[in-house]
């Protein structure tokens, strides 16, 4: 039986990442870790990242930036970008916030995968080979959950190239079946590669359907990853955090997990700003600062390789 480690204060750990290793390889070689993703690691097969995702879509349907009154770059508040979708689906699909339409649907997903070939060689996937390493049965431990807030299916391809059984779950009713990893998808799913009768018939990618999905309190996403984070150590990585399905999920996750350890680790570049380094700490998150995301790969590997010393 392996002690788990002490637990320090958020300070020891935000600045410090590497000190937090030991901590995270006890809750991998316990079967405790699990991770959640966003646009960052889909980045190594050219896919781009959101603002890019929504400007494209904007052009695709033919509605002019000097009509939306923004200017969509890297700079535009992730809520101009969801009032942005809003317009497209509204002229694409027809119904607000459902993402029902499939017309609406293939707009995005040919956005989305625009100049996008999935080959292993022309492309640097350092951090698809450390989530593999995470994945990977051993007697260090491993994962066999992720959150994938993305629509591709750049992670579930990579895996199964590499021999992994992937269940790919966006509705939660269904039942699930024995396999490697499970990757989830809370947002929709939208495969290139992948048979396209696993493709979701929802998107949240509107602020019409960030508000169905908040004000539905019956919605099984919002319950599932409640019970998730209350259960699991969570590695956020490549998230904003401005998701709603954190917010009320992570305030009740910490009423729970508080007096024992920290809900989650959110990676976190050096310039984020201070309201939402804030965000996580209120919310027993630790914000762990990295320079470049370049470094996660290693920082990852790192995990695992200490893991195999418990």
């Amino acid at each position: 039986m392996v002690d788990e480690p002490q637990i320090y204060s958020m300070k020891y750990y935000e600045k410090n990442p590497e000190f937090a290793i030991p901590l995270l390889s006890y809750y991998l070689y316990s079967g405790m870790l699990t991770v959640a993703i966003g646009a960052g690691a889909s980045s190594g097969f050219g896919l781009p990242p959101w603002y890019l995702l929504v400007k494209r879509c904007v052009k695709e349907a033919k509605i002019k930036q000097r009509k939306l009154n923004i200017k969509i770059d890297e700079n535009t508040e992730n809520r101009q970008l969801l009032l942005s979708m809003d317009e497209v689906e509204k002229k694409i699909g027809g119904v607000l916030g459902r993402g029902e339409s499939l017309e609406y649907r293939e707009l995005v997903k040919k956005c989305l995968y625009k100049g996008v070939i999935y080959n292993e060689k022309k492309r640097n996937n350092e951090l698809l080979i450390s989530f593999s390493n995470l994945i990977v049965n051993s007697r260090r431990g491993s994962i066999n959950k992720v959150y994938n807030f993305n629509f591709d299916d750049s992670l579930e391809w990579y895996l199964s190239r590499h021999g992994f059984d992937v269940q790919i779950i966006h509705e939660i009713h269904k039942p699930y079946k024995k396999a490697d990893i499970k990757i989830y998808h809370p947002h929709g799913f939208l495969p290139k590669q992948m048979s396209s009768e696993e493709q979701s018939n929802f998107l949240i990618f509107s602020e019409f359907s960030y508000d169905l999905r908040r004000r539905d309190p019956n919605d099984p996403w919002l319950d599932h990853f409640e019970s998730v984070l209350k259960e699991n150590i969570v590695l956020f990585i490549g998230l904003s955090g401005d998701d709603i399905t954190f917010g009320p999920a992570l305030v009740s996750a910490k009423e729970d997990t508080e007096k024992e350890r920290y809900t989650g680790f959110w990676f976190c570049k050096k310039n984020m700003k201070i309201e939402q380094f804030n965000f996580f700490k209120n919310r027993n998150i630790v914000p762990l600062i990295f320079n470049d995301f370049d470094e996660i790969p290693k920082y990852l590997s790192k995990i695992c390789q200490f893991s195999l010393t418990l």
